[in-house]
């Protein structure tokens, strides 16, 4: 079945929103980019989106179909390890020299 279409009938059951039918999809394979909470707040802070539809579209024109699952799961972790909600360790992140954050410490 066609991702599209999957994700159709995975959204239509009670209590399957966008995230979940995506988390399905990647991994058995499908294209798709879940983003949770993490993503979402790493993506707001390096400037690529505010909401799941836009966010979720600029990972997947960027990677290639076989990177999805890998690249949401270090996200996530970067996420929960660096980029946090309340104290981000920006002083120890890696990426710290490249982020256009302006909220930065």
């Amino acid at each position: 079945m066609p991702a599209e279409e999957a994700r159709r009938l995975l959204t239509s059951l009670p209590g399957v929103g966008e995230k979940t039918a995506d988390v399905i999809l990647v991994n058995m394979g499908k294209p798709a980019f879940p983003v949770d909470t993490h993503i979402t707040r790493v993506a707001q802070r390096w400037g690529i989106g505010r909401r799941y539809g836009e966010i979720s579209s600029w990972f997947m024109r960027r990677l290639p179909p076989e990177r999805y699952l890998e690249v949401h799961l270090k996200l996530i972790q970067f996420g929960r390890d660096y980029c946090r909600a309340k104290s981000p360790r920006c002083r120890e992140c890696p990426v710290r020299d490249i982020c256009p954050w302006p909220g930065k410490r």
